[in-house]
């Protein structure tokens, strides 16, 4: 049945790809030159996107075309990048319990 498959970009399989959620926090982790690149077809590049290179923002949205909307609040400014330009970061504020392991195979998943 031709009908019984999704097209590769639907929406439903793009957003099962994406590892991005809402609420994770995540660090733009590229060079200018490689995140300019990278934005083409994704949001567009603005020079005024250099100065989150490197800053922490929280995931606002995942559009349809899976790239990513992130909120910078020290700026209140929101910029939308190709999920490959960002990584995902883990913060801990004071107060929280955190376990320690010893099992790196755990601790890499």
């Amino acid at each position: 049945n031709p009908n019984s498959h999704q097209p590769q970009n639907s929406p439903q399989l793009q957003k099962a790809i994406c590892q991005f959620k809402p609420g994770d926090s995540v660090r733009v982790d590229l060079e200018m030159e490689i995140l300019k690149a990278l934005q083409e077809g994704h949001g567009g590049w603005n020079p005024k996107m250099k100065q989150v290179i490197g800053m922490i923002g929280v995931v606002h949205r995942v559009t349809e075309k899976n790239d990513v909307r992130v909120s910078f609040e020290d700026i209140r400014q929101r910029w939308t990048f190709h999920p490959a330009a960002l990584k995902r970061v883990e913060i801990y504020r004071a107060g929280e319990l955190v376990r320690i392991s010893e099992d790196r195979e755990l601790v890499k998943q």
